[in-house]
């Protein structure tokens, strides 16, 4: 039954990780799309759950800022495409580090499970 439990928890993981994964879309749809900037600021653009944080630094890299920054610039209304006009930076680069900073987080705590005897190896591997 303990097999079966913690087959069930990587399986219950692997589904938040997708539903996480979902709210990046958000922030990589067409420039013209409107997300509030409060949303952003606290990570929501970016996904939610550990890797905001690193997402919002890799966005905040792309565009040649900090993250403090770019959260200021975010609450203060403004949209990443905006910021990546000004930066003369192109939007896809922008999300592609920002899916790369997400799919790094999301590896790094799947290793951490192993590490911490949560999922067997061959879980992780799954």
């Amino acid at each position: 039954m303990s097999k079966f439990l913690k087959l069930a928890g990587v399986a219950l993981a692997a589904a938040v990780v997708v539903a996480l994964g979902s709210n990046t879309l958000a922030f990589a749809q067409a420039a013209t799309t409107s997300v509030p900037a409060a949303r952003l600021a606290h990570g929501g653009g970016f996904g939610f759950g550990p890797h905001s944080q690193a997402a919002l630094e890799a966005a905040a890299e792309a565009l040649g800022m900090t993250a403090d920054e770019l959260s200021t610039h975010l609450w203060g209304g403004k949209t990443p495409a905006e910021l990546a006009d000004e930066a003369g930076v192109d939007l896809q680069d922008v999300r592609d580090a920002v899916e790369a900073a997400r799919l790094e987080a999301v590896r790094a705590a799947i290793a951490q499970a192993v590490e911490d005897g949560s999922i067997t190896q061959a879980q992780a591997d799954w």
